[in-house]
Order: structure tokens, then C-alpha cells, then sequence
């Protein structure tokens, strides 16, 4: 179906903007940002970039890595994807898994064999009927080792993986080494493709990653790369038409521009930070939304590294900077200090574990203990090498930016030096791999039933997973290991807060904050999920748009 609208970007403005930028280079720092800003207006405003009507536009922080959700594995990737496609089961906004392909199912008493019952009517967007055999190549694609899928231990339980067949086109069955708690969550992650579109094909490489075909209330359209993605409504949605007619993402990555747009009426939702939250609020043009989300923000390091080996050196600089300082002044009332993997809105977490307060003499100490030693100029060496690193951040978050900056200073004031580098969003979690960063701050979204083993497991390090700090301690892979395959609610309770309590000893991350999501929404746009970790979004069909 094609678009009832185009969108093009002005061929004029990036050159512009190009030469400005050079320009800016020259001019003092505080004048050269007021400056941007103020040509950032100008060129929104100057362009009528306001959508139809009956088009809903969202921002995206950056371009997605992949369209295709067997290989996506960060945050604009899977928001685009899950309204294009379907999952088996879901969460809703309690965070209870419900049917979506899959109507209903039945586990076996022992939990290693699950039946899947698939609901019938349901299609492609190409008109291919939707079958089971869908579902078995989606997960078999997913295991399979040739696949670049950092997400396969999502599939592997016991040591084993999950065996997948399809017994007839409804019915799709599972059958598991040991029983496996968090199964049902896991395949709600999980987004299927189809299998007469991909058989055969090299999924790393097809074209189908950039223009891709799902069953769910949207169909992809369109992707103009750095500028937007144009999805459009699909009447044949097996949970009823869309009453949105288009999506439209753009890309939005530097939080002054995405409040222009906001502001302007080019975007009818975006992220906000802390301290446009107050003014927003005041003004009463948009709804505003808040909530502690399944995120927490951390500084991690290559273990791998010989900098980082010595647990005495993390814990060092973990002393070393006054966390407190930095998310009282990034997230004025929008966060708070983190001291571990599981943020407070999930049942799992706990307060109880080591941290590490704000303490520069014991952080010397400790270097001193490692055998560091300030050279004449005031900074550490050890056998005449420096302790010196690059720190990476996205330069699209702008509370990753400034906690880099405090970060640098503080380590600055104990002898280590710190490089900072500043990266597209995109391309800085590609280059999350050992041997690839030295130290990097990131953001993690967890769950209420999530896997932590993908990211904590050593079994997952590098590619083989999402374990790229390469973390190695028997005893978390122990617990976790154990928590997967317990299914009494309160054992697992005690295994996670044990493995949350490691982590915290082990120092792996340099656990920045627990933040709060902050979303605007135009007052034309409704039919939003309750606010809460599951986002507004969560109901895509049900969006509507008031004349």
C-alpha cells in the first residue's frame, strides 16, 4: 500500500547546516551552542515538517541497526520492529504474558514440554498466510551458529538448546532440557519472521533487514537513513485495523532539536530530559508522563583489559566518583543512585548489596594496594605505563555526555587519565565487544521475568552474547543458571538478590543511576497503555489520533 503523504528532506539544508558547524568551531563553547541552537530552531521552523492529520509522528534517539528483530538487539531496532511485527506471547501493561500469535498453551507438569496453541486468520503483510512453520524457523534461525544473534542464550537452557517443530500449521511445540522460568518472557522479545521470505537466504545479509515484512498492525513503508522511517496501517491486523492510518519515526538523536520538533508540532511524542520536564509541566500544552522504567545507566569496562583486571582498581574508581553529585545535578528528581543490575521497579531487586560511597582516600589506597604510583606530573603508573583510558558515550545523551565529563574530572582527581569520545548511538553498540572499547557508559533495560543470564553469563561473552565487558565469576553463573531452571517464585527471589549481591562485590560496571523515563505527548494523540515500564505505546492499534 503506498503512503497517502512524502516526506523529503531539504537537499539545501544539511550543506548549510555543514558550513555553520565549521563556523561554530571557532567560536567560544558557550556562544557556539547558543548559536547551534538558535540555527536548529530556524531551520525546523523555517521547514513545515508537520505531519497530516491522520499521520502520528514519534522520535527515535538514532537509526536502527536492523528491521529484522531475530538480529536486533538495542533500542530504536526494537521499537520500530514491534509494530511491524508479531510476537507469540506478550506482556501487557501489568507485565503478565498474554496470547498474540500464539492463542494459548499448555506446559507439561514437568515444565520441559510446552504446547502452543497458534490462532487462526492471522497473515503477512504480503498476503501469506501466517503458519507454524513460521514460528519453528524463527527460533531455528535464531540458534543457528552462522546467525549474528546476540540474543541466542535467550533459547538455551540446561546447556542445551530448545527444540522447536510443528506438529501441523497451528501448532507449534517446545521441548526444553529442564524446566526454564523464564521461557514465556523470553519468547515475548522474541518477534517472527517469515519463513517463505527468508529460507535460504544469508539473514545477516538480506535486503529484507532494511525492508521488512511482518504480521503485525503496521507495514513498513519506507527508511530515508538519519532522517525517517514511514510505516502505514495494516487493515488486515488479526486484533482488528488500525485507527492510526501512518507512523512516522524521525530521527531525532540531540535532545535541543527533538524539543524543537516537539514544540513545533513535527513530533507528536518524545523522551524528555530532567530539566525540560518542570517547564513542559508548567506550560500544560502536552501530557506528561514519568515513571522508574527496567532501565539502569553504568560505566562499564573491558575485563578483558589488563587495566581492569584487579577487582581493587574498580572498586577504586568507583570511590572515586561521587555518583550522588552526578545524578542530583544530570536528573534533578529524575533518577537516582544504582548499586546493581536489577532496578528497583522489578520485585527481584534488592538494596542490600556492597556500594561504594564517595571516598577519594580510600580509592588512593586501593590503586596504591594494586601497586599504582603518581609519577612527578601527579598520575599513575605501574612498570612505567600509564593508567590512562578511553571513556565512550553517546553523543546523542546528553546525560551520558555530562556524566562522562564528571566522571573524567573526578578520576582526573585520583591520577587516571580519561579520554572522552563521544559516538553515533548506533555505532557505539557495535563497538561494545572485548577487545573493542576500553571503558564505555551505556543504558541496560531489564524486566519483571527478564534473562539476565544473555547479559551476566561468561558463557555469553562477545558475540556469543551480550556479555561484551567479558565477565567471568563461576558463582553468578552458578546462581543464574539455577534461577532460569527453578520454578518456585521465592527461590529465584533468593538466587537473584545472591547474584545482584556478587555483582556489586565484583565491581564489574561502575553503576551510574536508575532513571526516570519522561515521555510528552501532543493532546491529540490517544488510546495510550497506561504509563509504566511497558511504555504508552504498547497497544500500537489502539492509538488514535482527535481531529
Amino acid at each position: 500500500m503506498k503512503p497517502d503523504f512524502s516526506i523529503e528532506s531539504d537537499p539545501m539544508r544539511r550543506p548549510l547546516l555543514s558550513r555553520v558547524c565549521r563556523v561554530l568551531l571557532h567560536l567560544r563553547p558557550r556562544r557556539s551552542v547558543a548559536l547551534l541552537v538558535l540555527i536548529l530552531s530556524l531551520a525546523f521552523v523555517s521547514c513545515d515538517l508537520r505531519p497530516p492529520r491522520d499521520v502520528l509522528a514519534l522520535a527515535l534517539l538514532a537509526d536502527p541497526i536492523t528491521l529484522n528483530p531475530i538480529l536486533a538487539f538495542e533500542g530504536p531496532s526494537q521499537t520500530v520492529n514491534s509494530f511491524i511485527f508479531s510476537t507469540l506471547v506478550r506482556f501487557n501493561e501489568k507485565g503478565e504474558i498474554v496470547g498474540d500469535l500464539a492463542k494459548s498453551w499448555d506446559p507439561s507438569p514437568d515444565g520441559k514440554r510446552w504446547t502452543f496453541h497458534l490462532r487462526e486468520g492471522a497473515s503477512w503483510h504480503d498476503g501469506h498466510p501466517f503458519a507454524a512453520d513460521d514460528v519453528v524457523f524463527t527460533y531455528e534461525t535464531m540458534l543457528h551458529p552462522t546467525t549474528n544473534c546476540y540474543n541466542r542464550g535467550l533459547l538455551q537452557v540446561a546447556g542445551k538448546e530448545v527444540e522447536f517443530s510443528s506438529p501441523d500449521p497451528h501448532t507449534v511445540t517446545a521441548v526444553l532440557q529442564a524446566p526454564f522460568a523464564p521461557f514465556l518472557a523470553n519468547l515475548a522479545v522474541i518477534g517472527i519472521v517469515p519463513k517463505h521470505l527468508l529460507e535460504g537466504q544469508d539473514v545477516n545479509r538480506s535486503s529484507f533487514n532494511a525492508s521488512p515484512i511482518g504480521t503485525g498492525p503496521f507495514r513498513f513503508v519506507r527508511w530515508r537513513a538519519s532522517d525517517h522511517i514511514l510505516l502505514s496501517w495494516n487493515p488486515d491486523y488479526y486484533n482488528g485495523a488500525p485507527r492510526v492510518k501512518s507512523i512516522l519515526f524521525r530521527i531525532v538523536p540531540e535532545g535541543e532539536a527533538r524539543m524543537i520538533a516537539l514544540e513545533t508540532g513535527q513530533i507528536d511524542s518524545g523522551a524528555i530530559s530532567a530539566k525540560d520536564y518542570p517547564r513542559l509541566a508548567q506550560n500544560g500544552r502536552f501530557q506528561l508522563f514519568s515513571w522508574f522504567d527496567y532501565i539502569y545507566y553504568f560505566m562499564a569496562f573491558d575485563l578483558s583489559n589488563p587495566l581492569f583486571e584487579d577487582i581493587r582498581v574498580r572498586r577504586a574508581m568507583a570511590h572515586a566518583v561521587d555518583r550522588k553529585h552526578i545524578v542530583e545535578t544530570v536528573l534533578p528528581g529524575m533518577g537516582r543512585v544504582a548499586n546493581g543490575p536489577i532496578p528497583p521497579a522489578s520485585e527481584y531487586h534488592t538494596e542490600d548489596v556492597e556500594t561504594y560511597p564517595y571516598d577519594p582516600t580510600e580509592a588512593s589506597r586501593l590503586l596504591s594496594e594494586a601497586g599504582w604510583t603518581r609519577n612527578r606530573h601527579g598520575y599513575l603508573e605501574r612498570g612505567g605505563e600509564p593508567f590512562s583510558f578511553t571513556l565512550l558515550f553517546s553523543q546523542s545523551a546528553a546525560p551520558c555526555e555530562k556524566a562522562a565529563v564528571f566522571i573524567q574530572s573526578y578520576l582526573r582527581n585520583i591520577g587516571i587519565r580519561v579520554k572522552l569520545r563521544g559516538m553515533d548511538f548506533s555505532v557505539l553498540v557495535k563497538t561494545a565487544n572485548p577487545g573493542d572499547f576500553q571503558a564505555l557508559i551505556l543504558d541496560w533495560i531489564e524486566g519483571p521475568e527478564f534473562d539476565y543470564y544473555t547479559e551476566w553469563d561468561s558463557s555469553q561473552i562477545g558475540k556469543e552474547g551480550m556479555n561484551f565487558m567479558a565477565y567471568r565469576n563461576p558463582r553468578t553463573d552458578a546462581l543464574l543458571r539455577k534461577a532460569r531452571t527453578t520454578l518456585r517464585k521465592d527461590v529465584r527471589l533468593a538466587l537473584y538478590r545472591d547474584f545482584q549481591r556478587q555483582v556489586a562485590t565484583d565491581a564489574p560496571y561502575l553503576f551510574l543511576w536508575y532513571q526516570k523515563s519522561a515521555v510528552a505527548v501532543s493532546p491529540r494523540v490517544r488510546g495510550l497503555a497506561p504509563p509504566g515500564p511497558w511504555g504508552l505505546f504498547l497497544y500500537p492499534e489502539r492509538l488514535e489520533l482527535r481531529p
